[in-house]
């Protein structure tokens, strides 16, 4: 009786959220495939509802390593939830910094550089400048 009755007042819920693992700027970027500034065209979202992605078509303003090419419109692909760890928030017309994996360029908000994912213009002067340097030496503390 008393289980049934706590059961009723407190329903227990099941929730799931991305969990990040903490990782350095340095470890970030030596694990990444490519990393790049990003404008992003336009997205559409997968029209397969069980598959849960969005695509961006993106074009690489700069690029800090990886197979991307200058100015040329690729697609990016994400999870469509921050809780499964997608960039949910990317608006056309804006650049941002990102980084990702794969030749097929996945990304997810674990993988990038700074607290989340960031505007190019509102990245930390410290990571700009990282990343303008080349001060991300991988295979070495930092």
């Amino acid at each position: 009786m008393h289980f049934t009755l706590i059961c009723l007042l407190f329903p227990l819920g099941f929730s799931f959220a991305c969990d990040c693992f903490p990782r350095s700027d340095g470890e970030l970027f030596c694990a990444a495939n490519w990393v790049s500034i990003v404008k992003v065209l336009s997205s559409s979202v997968d029209p397969n509802e069980e598959n849960h992605r969005v695509f961006y078509n993106v074009s690489a303003a700069e690029i800090f390593k990886g197979p991307l090419a200058k100015g040329k419109e690729v697609v990016l692909e994400t999870a469509r939830s921050s809780a499964a760890c997608g960039l949910e928030s990317l608006e056309e017309g804006r650049e941002y910094l990102l980084l990702g994996k794969n030749k097929k360029l996945n990304a997810n908000i674990c993988g990038q550089l700074g607290t989340s994912v960031s505007e190019w213009k509102d990245v930390s002067v410290e990571i700009k400048e990282n990343l303008e340097r080349e001060h991300y030496e991988c295979g070495k503390k930092l």
